[in-house]
């Protein structure tokens, strides 16, 4: 989903740009801006009110609902495109009501009374926004495109302070002339009487973990059937074959059986020349009834997936570049095969998977799954971007706001025991009887873990792989990116590699 924003009197300098990145499509103008748009996978739709024009760059999966709920205010709502809804929920209910929408999505806002320009990312952060300080602020969801713009140059932070682990604020970008948008927050920028921009932040959605709910078993299991479910079948709600990516544990698993009774699924398992979990997924595949494939991914595959994490999604941490390796070598094999991914990424997040069975952290269980949950505001592993670039829509169903909303307080018990984790979600699945009963309660191992991806990695890299020296090598690629040294096509693992040894 990889576009460029910029005022419609830079609209040559952005068709240099466009054409330099090899993009073909046509520039799309509303207001008095100007989108530059990477290929026909990025879903652009366009609306106006009064005076003010609309563009949403991304897909709302719940629009059918949101479509049920906003005629209260407007009949158009039932016929209406992705950004007349979001208009819609705008004009009527203010920013907050965004909160509402399930999907990645970016909204423009061109108000000509105001000559300003307001940018809006969904609550969750999955997308990134970055905007080029100074005059003519270019936008766009990677700092390497938003880099792009005439005569800028990136002011880099020292790598030792970006490669740090520590918490970081999650509008944080390590580019000093660089603006990130804050998710919950909208970004106005305004153009004064000398052409600069003014740029302000509002906050319309905090999200934080407060206290515990004391929300018990049987009620927990009724509203995951409310709102785990209603999440799945909307995610699906995609024309073109639809893809989900099994490791044979309870979250992928989960998402596969919903997904098999909403359309004609393939699910597919991927392994390394080290292991794989190609037995478990089977089994849940022939339970389901999905079209089961399986494919090996070998270690340049692996460190090309970390490289395009970082190219694409802009991801700079080393970890959550670990993480998405996997996810985007497999993207890579699908390329012009899936047009739609569904995962069952985020669950270990919300319902308990990080943590380990009897031990219960000094912050309490659901803080320190909190901190998790807000790194991946800054981290940028949840971005469409890069599957977008690859010709297919990424959806994550336990990545919604409201089914986040709902699970990140809940009774600790629900969560974790002395003997197991994700308790709720586990019990849930087998009152329904969704799933054979040995991936019900088989432990939970991290699809990167595996596949032993880590483990790869660590030897690739020769060292302890530690975040420090993930980060290291994560960064270094990022800056290369950013600046255009190093793109797809030039990418190099062995060279990369001997690059990075030869600094350590």
């Amino acid at each position: 989903m990889s576009f460029i924003l910029t005022r419609y009197d830079d609209k040559d300098a952005l068709t240099e740009a466009r054409d330099r990145q090899g993009w073909e499509q046509p520039l799309v103008q509303f207001g008095r801006c100007c989108l530059a748009i990477a290929n026909e996978a990025t879903c652009v739709s366009v609306a106006e009110y009064g005076r003010k024009s609309y563009a949403l760059v991304g897909s709302i999966s719940n629009h059918a609902e949101l479509r049920r709920m906003l005629a209260v205010f407007n009949s158009r709502a039932l016929t209406a495109s992705h950004a007349e809804l979001a208009a819609l929920l705008v004009e009527n209910l203010g920013f907050a009501s965004l909160s509402f929408i399930d999907g990645a999505f970016v909204l423009f806002c061109d108000n000509a009374a105001t000559r300003s320009l307001t940018a809006v990312i969904d609550v969750l952060g999955q997308y990134s926004l970055y905007a080029t300080a100074g005059a003519g602020s270019w936008i766009s969801p990677s700092p390497r495109l938003a880099a792009l713009k005439p005569e800028f140059r990136p002011d880099f932070f020292d790598i030792e302070d970006v490669v740090r682990d520590e918490p970081r604020a999650d509008d944080y970008v390590p580019i000093k002339n660089i603006i990130r948008a804050k998710p919950g927050a909208a970004l106005e920028i305004t153009i004064d009487g000398q052409d600069h921009a003014c740029v302000s932040s509002v906050p319309f959605h905090i999200l934080r973990c407060r206290g515990d709910q004391n929300v018990d078993l049987e009620d927990g299991i009724r509203s995951l059937e409310a709102t785990l479910v209603t999440a799945i079948q909307s995610a699906f709600s995609w024309d073109g074959r639809a893809f989900v990516p099994l490791s044979g544990g309870i979250d992928s698993s989960i998402v596969a059986a919903y997904g098999a009774r909403f359309t004609k699924l393939n699910t597919i398992a991927f392994g390394t020349e080290r292991s794989n979990e190609y037995e478990p997924s089977k089994q849940v595949a022939i339970h389901i009834g999905s079209s089961h494939s399986e494919l090996k991914i070998s270690t340049d595959e692996i460190l090309s997936g970390f490289f395009d994490s970082i190219y694409y999604n802009g991801i700079f941490d080393g970890s959550a570049a670990e993480v998405q390796a996997g996810l985007f070598a497999l993207m890579a094999k699908l390329r012009g095969k899936a047009d739609l991914l569904v995962t069952g990424y985020g669950a270990d997040l919300l319902l308990g998977g990080i943590m380990v069975p009897g031990q219960r952290p000094q912050i309490g269980v659901n803080r320190e799954m909190w901190a998790q949950v807000y790194r991946t505001r800054w981290s940028s592993e949840f971005s469409p971007v890069g599957a977008n670039t690859m010709g297919m829509q990424i959806r994550h169903p336990y990545w919604t706001p409201r089914f986040l909303g709902y699970c990140l307080e809940l009774a600790e018990g629900l969560k974790v025991s002395n003997s197991e984790v994700k308790i709720l979600l586990r019990t849930f699945a087998e009152r329904q009887s969704i799933l054979p009963h040995q991936t019900v309660w088989r432990k939970k191992l991290a699809l990167h873990h595996g596949s032993s991806i880590e483990n790869i990695l660590s030897d690739t890299l020769d060292t302890k792989c530690t975040p420090y020296a993930k980060s290291l090598f994560a960064y270094s690629l990022y800056r290369d990116t950013v600046t255009g040294k190093i793109t797809p096509e030039t990418f190099n693992p062995e060279h990369a590699l001997a690059r990075f040894k030869s600094t350590i």
